[in-house]
C-alpha cells in the first residue's frame, strides 16, 4: 500500500513560525498508481496557483508518496 502526502509549507500566526500543512492524502495499492496521481496533482495545482510547471511543485510545496509498512 501507498500514500501520496500533499504538504504546504504555511505561516502560522499564533506561533509566529513557518509550520509544514498536510493538505491531503491519498492511498494507492500500488507505487505506479501513486506517482501517476502525484503527477496529475502537481500539474493541477500549477494551473490553480498559475505556477509555471507542469513537472514540479513551487517552492513550500511538495507532494510525497511513501510506502506503508506491511504487517
Amino acid at each position: 500500500m501507498w500514500t501520496l502526502v500533499f504538504i504546504n509549507l504555511m505561516f502560522n500566526a499564533q506561533s509566529q513560525q513557518v509550520e509544514p500543512v498536510i493538505d491531503a492524502w491519498y492511498e494507492y495499492e500500488s507505487m505506479i498508481d501513486c506517482f501517476l496521481d502525484r503527477e496529475v496533482l502537481i500539474q493541477n495545482y500549477n494551473r490553480q496557483t498559475g505556477h509555471w510547471s507542469d513537472y514540479y511543485l513551487p517552492a513550500g510545496v511538495q507532494a510525497v508518496c511513501i510506502q506503508q509498512k506491511e504487517d
